[in-house]
């Protein structure tokens, strides 16, 4: 997809971390730069950071492995708004579900990634570089945290405002991007993402108790069921999900409050 794109001069960089699906001996056949590091070691703060220090342009394009451009204008629409915004550190792109999505998720990124015509600058501390461009010398000043277990993104994007920089949503450049997970791998990521963001917002912790995960839990299964049923879906899709929903949502929130239970005892 990238060589259809509008944009053609690229430096393309992959990071890889021991993958073993092929992905490095396409890389290497489109003469893609690979850098190898060791999956012991992984952060997703680590692999940013080396694949940014090895790319030569002054803007830094990231896109994650689950993502798929949604046609050629992808890039040239992701970078536009840096000609009109100097002081521009960063801009996410809309992020939209492949047609096998869960509702959940479907209903997710569509509150995430609004439906809008414009640029808008942001302001919100959300970044997602899923799918996003930003300077290089903004991140020579503030490169992602190498220690975070997820969410680096969002708390770079907390620092990057901080110091004064801006932020932007693209909404016209767009990405399919959605995960197909077992409740397992659903409770790991939210663990994962949420012993993240309550290293740097301990206000989080003050609000999720057992009670809080049962008001969250009962809060997003009515709304996720009300998207289920106001939205067009086959028969047999609504009767698989509409029975499924309760244990996706029991398994987010069984792993976010095993991680703010993991941060308060370390507290």
């Amino acid at each position: 997809m990238l060589s259809l794109q509008t944009v053609q001069d690229v430096e393309v960089i992959v990071v890889d971390s021991g993958s073993t699906d092929g992905t490095v001996s396409l890389a290497n056949n489109h003469h893609c730069q690979v850098i190898t590091i060791p999956s012991s070691s992984f952060t997703f703060g680590s692999a940013l950071n080396t694949g940014v220090q090895n790319a030569q342009a002054p803007l830094i394009i990231t896109i994650s492995a689950h993502c798929l451009p949604a046609d050629i204008y992808w890039l040239e629409r992701l970078l536009q708004p840096f000609d009109l915004y100097p002081h521009l550190a960063g801009v996410y792109g809309r992020q939209i579900p492949f047609s096998q999505a869960s509702p959940l998720e479907q209903r997710g990124l569509k509150e995430a990634y609004p439906l809008q015509n414009t640029f808008s600058l942001q302001d919100r501390s959300f970044f997602s570089n899923a799918h996003a461009a930003f300077r290089k010398s903004v991140w020579s000043q503030l490169s992602f945290n190498e220690l975070l277990t997820g969410a680096e993104d969002i708390e770079w994007a907390k620092r990057v405002r901080e110091a004064g920089f801006l932020l932007g949503y693209e909404p016209t450049s767009l990405v399919f991007h959605s995960h197909t997970e077992t409740r397992k791998e659903v409770r790991e990521r939210f663990f994962r993402e949420a012993l993240a963001l309550t290293s740097f917002d301990h206000a989080l912790l003050q609000t999720f108790g057992i009670p809080g995960a049962l008001l969250r839990w009962g809060k997003s299964v009515f709304l996720d069921e009300l998207f289920l049923l106001t939205t067009f879906f086959s028969l047999k899709y609504f009767l698989k999900w509409i029975l499924f929903i309760p244990f996706y949502r029991a398994s987010v929130y069984y792993g976010q409050l095993q991680a703010f239970r993991t941060i308060d005892r370390k507290i």
